[in-house]
């Protein structure tokens, strides 16, 4: 009965070691950092670095400083709405929402629980002219880094596409 006992104690000792080990492997599986994603090709004109990235998250405020950094104008909120219309028989009206930029950043980011300035996030840069996504940068939970370092990947990989 003891020898019993004691096997059915090294197995339950090695299931939960093995259990452990799937779990860690699950964990770190999410670890290869950022992933950048181009999608469309793009080279940056240096008299064009205007770029609308808004309030509200670390991670924005992680990238508007790095993005001051590298020399650009960023600005909270660059949209304005034009209505123009004309009465015949009929109101017909026209909006257009325009941008006095031309990139913008959109994110969606969740902060770490040891740290407001770290978790996973996705950046997609958009340019306003074409409304097409160049590029993301995006990060799982499990991978989760400081937010200064996709702010700093993401200016480096547009420097090297400056002309």
């Amino acid at each position: 009965m003891e020898l019993s006992l004691a096997v059915r104690q090294k197995n339950g000792d090695k299931m939960k070691k093995l259990y452990i080990l799937v779990f860690v492997s699950i964990i770190l599986s999410g670890c290869g950092g950022p992933r950048l994603t181009v999608y469309a090709p793009v080279h940056f004109n240096k008299s064009e670095k205007t770029i609308t990235i808004k309030s509200g998250t670390n991670l924005n405020r992680a990238l508007k400083i790095e993005f001051r950094r590298a020399g650009w104008k960023v600005k909270n909120d660059s949209t304005y709405i034009t209505t123009k219309g004309s009465y015949n028989d009929n109101i017909h009206l026209t909006t257009k929402q325009e941008s006095i930029t031309k990139y913008r950043i959109e994110t969606k980011s969740r902060d770490g629980i040891c740290t407001c300035d770290c978790g996973a996030y996705n950046i997609a840069l958009i340019d306003n002219t074409t409304g097409e996504e160049i590029v993301t940068l995006d990060e799982g939970m499990a991978a989760a880094s400081c937010y200064s370092t996709p702010a700093k990947k993401l200016t480096e990989w547009i420097k090297q596409h400056e002309k």
